[in-house]
């Protein structure tokens, strides 16, 4: 999530675009990402979209810890992907962030 505020600083020019576009981008990819109910509930299709969004991955890994199956495919899968968000992320702040 740090590497996705740091693009979405660069990304921005003002902190009332900030405020308003953070809400909602942020909102959304945690409904879409299963954070404020189960993405079991969505259709097919929506489930296929949640998997663009890190929240999708996190909320795996945790379900995965919490029910103590604790799978080793699936939290490296889970984990693989939230690094690979995060180097996308960082890669992305890198461009866009410009020093005065």
């Amino acid at each position: 999530m740090v590497g996705f505020g740091l693009m979405f600083a660069g990304i921005v020019k003002t902190k009332q675009q900030a405020g308003a576009i953070g809400a909602v981008l942020i909102v959304s990819t945690c409904m879409l990402g299963g954070v404020y109910w189960s993405i079991d509930l969505v259709p097919e299709f929506m489930q296929k979209i949640s998997l663009a969004v890190p929240q999708s991955w996190a909320m795996s890994g945790f379900k995965e810890i919490i029910s103590g199956s604790l799978h080793p495919t699936t939290l490296i899968k889970d984990t693989l992907a939230l690094l690979a968000f995060t180097v996308g992320f960082l890669l992305i702040a890198i461009r866009g962030i410009t020093y005065k």
